[in-house]
């Protein structure tokens, strides 16, 4: 496991960082939490150096530099494994933390609906459908685990997504109850000793407050 810091920079509230950032702790690869304001966020957007495609999240680590949710997720699990894996494996993780973003592009398509019709009908066709499926994955585990016998950016990922959905859309609660796997997976997350400390953390819980 490195034991060198990285950098990792995204904005001052939940999105599509948070996942990077919760799997970093997860992994306990030590990280700066370099937070953004939106105000700042236009200034850091023009200085190319600082993020290759003008997006976050971005990860730095000495001179390497890395954008991208899922190629971050992946360099960390790459620095912080101790033992091998297998390409199948390796490729499912990756697989599981595609579709998590498909289901996060399903919950902002929702969220972002013109009215509240048009929002629960997105709700019902896209979103839901997808966390189910998701749910059917996990039931389908032995272990409890979506990938291997042991934590992942998978199930890291499947975590940050449900609870951005239950922020965004508290009503739909019964609805993710009945999703007894997926329920089960991410008590399984909130347990672990490392994801407990970084949810503890003053400015985590400052950044999941305005949802609780």
């Amino acid at each position: 496991m490195t034991t060198r810091k990285v950098d990792i920079t995204y904005f001052n509230y939940c999105g599509l960082g948070e996942s990077v950032r919760l799997w970093a702790a997860a992994a306990g690869v030590p990280f700066n939490d370099n937070e953004l304001t939106k105000a700042q966020w236009p200034k850091v957007k023009a200085d190319a150096s600082k993020t290759p495609f003008g997006q976050l999240p971005v990860l730095q680590s000495g001179g390497f530099q890395l954008a991208q949710a899922v190629a971050i997720l992946q360099y960390i699990a790459d620095k912080a494994r101790k033992g091998s894996v297998s390409a199948e494996e390796r490729a499912t993780t990756l697989m599981y933390a595609l579709f998590v973003a498909d289901i996060q592009v399903a919950m902002f398509a929702s969220e972002d609906a013109p009215d509240q019709k048009e929002r629960e009908r997105k709700i019902a066709h896209d979103l839901l459908p997808r966390l189910e499926r998701l749910n059917a994955h996990v039931a389908r585990s032995t272990t409890g685990w979506l990938v291997g016998d042991s934590i992942s950016f998978a199930d890291t990922a499947a975590f940050e997504v449900v609870s951005a959905t239950l922020r965004k859309f508290p009503h739909l609660q019964p609805s993710v109850d009945k999703l007894t796997s997926l329920r089960a997976l991410m008590e399984r997350v909130r347990r672990n000793e490392l994801v407990a400390a970084y949810l503890a953390r003053p400015e985590v819980v400052k950044r999941w407050a305005p949802y609780t």
